[in-house]
């Protein structure tokens, strides 16, 4: 009886979260959109899509959403939240987020709570409703999305997701960066870092069923 009391109260404060997550992608999109972005291809963005299925996912208890995003999420975001964290500290980092410490506050918020909410959220939502392993393929279907779509429908130097050039590179730069002899803005160039991103996302899915099977017990795996 206590334990679906707890569980009762877990998924209401994840219900709450969820619904504020989605508030702040709202937000996030609006300033993006209202300051620099082209248009409604703003929504391209992984970490702006992935938390609207995550928030479904939780809203409507389907844990192999949550299970698909938590899966993308920690190789995804993790460069993203490294370099965040070397800027706080006075660190050079690597660049990628250099641009918010040159925003007003208030308009970078909702962006760093986005992205430094998905993971830890995602994996508490993952305790409470369980680890589906289906979440992989849908993880494969959400990245082949956040390459694809972004390559084909939205504006270069947006560079959403990666898919034209690295992160870590500016704009100004763009045009000569190559990786392994692939160039920027190549269908070579976008379909290896698909690729590589699907390795990832197979190794974290592995890696997460053996924390959840050894170290997690209590996480029901589906």
């Amino acid at each position: 009886m206590k334990n679906k009391v707890q569980t009762k109260l877990h998924e209401k404060i994840l219900n709450y979260i969820s619904i504020l997550l989605i508030v702040f992608i709202i937000l996030n999109v609006s300033i993006n959109f209202l300051y620099w972005s082209d248009g409604w291809t703003e929504m391209f963005w992984y970490c702006d899509f992935a938390a609207i299925l995550l928030s479904l996912g939780i809203l409507f208890k389907k844990n192999y959403l949550i299970s698909s995003v938590l899966i993308t999420a920690i190789p995804a975001q993790f460069f993203w939240i490294l370099d965040f964290i070397l800027h706080v500290f006075g660190f050079e980092g690597f660049g990628r987020t250099a641009w918010l410490f040159s925003w007003p506050v208030l308009s970078a918020l909702p962006s760093v709570l986005v992205h430094i909410i998905l993971i830890p959220l995602a994996f508490y939502a993952t305790v409470i409703y369980g680890f589906n392993k289906k979440g992989v393929f849908i993880g494969f279907l959400m990245m082949a999305f956040a390459m694809v779509m972004p390559f084909y429908l939205s504006a270069q130097d947006d560079n959403i997701n990666c898919v034209f050039y690295s992160c870590d590179v500016d704009f100004e730069h763009s045009a000569t960066y190559s990786y392994l002899g692939m160039a920027a803005y190549s269908l070579d160039y976008l379909l290896f870092i698909t690729l590589r991103w699907f390795f990832w996302i197979l190794v974290v899915h592995f890696c997460l069923l053996f924390i959840f099977r050894r170290l997690f017990k209590r996480v029901k795996i589906s």
